[in-house]
């Protein structure tokens, strides 16, 4: 019998690429052979299997001279082609249980791959497929680079940027931090049902740069060196910190805190005079910009305490700086303390599980903003960081992300019965082009740069800086 080859369309395709552009030709199915072309051994014909089923239908429908059947279909030249058709097309039914194995295969080792944190390439794709269709005698694979292109695509793999490495000293503790994590939340699911969701809190610390740049951007492709422009390459390295709290409810507390970097860890009096703040934030400064065990009881003084109007309960990490339970001591009401194991916190607590991610979004929109469109603002000094996140905490308060942050309880374990959708910071805030600014309308032809969480009013850069939508 006459053998056949299966040719995918060949697309040149390049590893470590997130998102490729894919011919219509090359979107079909990886099992769909309806659309191939099988060409008669001895001939320029070429036929789709459809048009074979088609023929064979007829033919086998009936006692029809073959006259008949080349009136029918007037692209069967010769009475052999029947005999061909037929062979080609009980022969595909092998082709696709067989390229199905070969998918399978090679989707188990990727699996087994990744699960054991080993790098995987598009050549090593193509090296199991290979593998797999030689032990099976599939003779006519050849493992394209569209045919991986197309087994990509079907299984929603892409090429991601290496973030964390770890030894195998670190994934044989996996295990053990994963069950650290399960018992953690088992305990804390346990006694949810004794408070009200308003007084179930997770606060963090996120630590900022004084000058924000995007670690990603368009450029030309090829390009040995990939930069970005600077104010200044020191306010890349000096750091401040704000400390955030939400409820399980959905809500963010106010206020929330700011401790900068400042020499001898004081504000000098004419810095104290001259500080901005609206009034939705606590500002203090230690040497490294760090919290440190004074300023953690502070917070506690300032931030938590105020909301706890009823006895509450507070998720916050392992950190030794607020491992003091007498920090978090108040008359008149009870703080019980839910402390995250060590290294769990990227799985199980709440603000780095995803609503940081969004608070960063913001401040990488500002920073973006001013630096394309050359605007005269220093983003660097003491008032303009402090406007900035107080800015981004009022947008991050309105009702709209309620959902969205209970959302980030429910990936974090805390909630099971999560009712979505929701809209994330984005969807809310930056999907403006088109529209104008809405303040001084006669007078402002500022592109818009954001939508109001609050009110929906789109703003220009300028308007919303300056606070014209504080709500």
């Amino acid at each position: 019998m006459d053998s056949f080859a299966i040719d995918f369309q060949d697309t040149e395709t390049l590893d470590f690429v997130d998102s490729e552009v894919v011919d219509d030709d090359l979107s079909v199915n990886l099992y769909d052979d309806e659309f191939q072309l099988y060409q008669i051994e001895g001939t320029r014909d070429s036929f789709t299997l459809e048009y074979m089923k088609d023929v064979l239908a007829f033919v086998d429908s009936g006692t029809y001279s073959f006259n008949t059947i080349q009136h029918r279909f007037r692209r069967v030249r010769h009475q052999r082609y029947i005999s061909r058709f037929r062979e080609y097309v009980n022969q595909q039914g092998t082709t696709s249980v067989k390229c199905k194995e070969v998918t399978n295969y090679t989707m188990q080792k990727f699996k087994n791959a990744r699960e054991n944190l080993l790098p995987v390439h598009d050549i090593d794709l193509r090296r199991w497929a290979m593998d797999k269709a030689r032990e099976i005698q599939f003779i006519n694979f050849n493992a394209s680079r569209a045919w991986v292109l197309n087994l990509k695509n079907e299984n929603k793999i892409v090429s991601r940027k290496i973030t964390h490495v770890v030894t195998r000293h670190n994934e044989r503790d996996q295990q053990a931090i994963m069950s650290s994590a399960t018992n953690f939340l088992n305990e804390i699911n346990g006694k949810i049902a004794n408070y009200n969701k308003d007084y179930i809190f997770n606060t963090d610390q996120s630590g900022f740069k004084y000058t924000f740049y995007s670690t990603r951007t368009l450029s030309n492709a090829g390009e040995s060196n990939t930069s970005v422009l600077v104010d200044s390459t020191n306010a890349t390295t000096h750091s401040f910190t704000i400390q955030v709290m939400i409820s399980l409810s959905g809500k963010v507390m106010e206020p929330f805190y700011i401790c900068l970097q400042e020499s001898g860890g004081t504000f000098g009096p004419r810095v104290s005079q001259n500080l901005f703040n609206p009034g939705n934030c606590v500002i203090n400064c230690s040497n490294s910009g760090k919290m440190t065990k004074q300023l953690v009881r502070h917070w506690g003084e300032q931030c938590l305490k105020p909301v706890c109007e009823e006895n509450s309960l507070l998720l916050l990490d392992s950190w030794t700086g607020q491992s003091d339970n007498n920090l978090f001591n108040f008359d008149n009401v009870v703080v019980e303390i839910g402390r995250i194991p060590p290294k769990t916190t990227p799985l199980i607590q709440p603000l780095d599980v995803y609503f940081f991610r969004q608070w960063k979004i913001f401040v990488r929109k500002i920073y973006d903003r001013v630096a394309l469109d050359k605007l005269d603002y220093d983003l660097k000094n003491r008032n303009s960081v402090i406007r900035i996140h107080c800015l981004i905490h009022n947008q991050l308060k309105a009702p709209v992300f309620q959902k969205m942050i209970q959302y980030a309880w429910f990936k974090s374990g805390y909630i099971s019965d999560f009712e979505g959708p929701f809209q994330n910071v984005n969807e809310v805030c930056f999907d403006v082009i088109a529209e104008s600014c809405v303040i001084d309308l006669s007078q402002c032809t500022k592109g818009v740069f954001i939508r109001c969480a609050y009110c929906r009013n789109t703003l220009c850069f300028k308007h919303f800086y300056n606070g014209r939508c504080f709500h």
